[in-house]
């Protein structure tokens, strides 16, 4: 029967040493994949931030409503087709909406109501500011009147036209100018008193 022969001293020291620095490579690997596993994570966060809360959308400008509160016209030609003038006093429920997380600041601006080409009344837009992700209402009145050159049917068309020019920025570290541009189409029933077929 053969004797078992031990391992040496020298022998055993060299085994635990290599145990050692295997442990040693496997927990360093470990910590390397946790290392990238939170820097992706960190990437990944700090993208979906950058993309949802720094990203700068447009603001837009609507006519919530309209009404007529005031109407005077007069007919000039009884001819075929007849030539009217109006006077005319509209009130307009208009809101700002910012889609963004920061805020919009804009300018002082104003609306413009067109017949044709012909402008027939305009009204100021008080510059303010808008706060992340809300909607300012306001109201605008406006006084319009033509000479003696609308081809009169008991209706009008008119256009309305507004521009405002302002910033968005976000948590101070974006700060984009948006300039946001309204226009629509409307039509004056005269015998209805009513505003009608408001397109924007």
């Amino acid at each position: 029967m053969m004797a078992q022969v031990l391992p040496s001293k020298f022998q055993s020291e060299e085994i635990i040493t290599k145990f050692a620095l295997h442990k040693e490579k496997k927990q360093s690997s470990k910590c390397l994949v946790y290392t990238l596993a939170c820097f992706v994570t960190l990437f990944g966060v700090c993208l979906c931030f950058a993309s949802v809360v720094l990203r700068v959308r447009e603001p837009k400008i609507e006519i919530k409503s309209a009404k007529m509160m005031h109407v005077g016209y007069s007919i000039t030609s009884s001819s075929s087709p007849s030539y009217a003038s109006f006077n005319v006093t509209m009130i307009f429920s208009m809101m700002i909406i910012n889609p963004n997380y920061g805020h919009f600041s804009y300018h002082n601006s104003s609306v413009k109501f067109l017949y044709g080409v012909v402008s027939v009344g305009e009204r100021g837009i008080v510059g303010s500011r808008v706060k992340g992700r809300d909607i300012q209402e306001f109201n605008v009145m406006v006084n319009a009147r033509s000479s003696n050159n609308i081809n009169y049917s008991g209706v009008t068309k008119l256009r309305s036209y507004a521009e405002l020019s302002g910033c968005v920025q976000v948590l101070k570290i974006v700060n984009k100018r948006k300039n946001i541009v309204m226009a629509c189409i409307m039509t004056l029933n005269f015998t209805s008193h009513s505003i009608q077929h408001l397109q924007c």
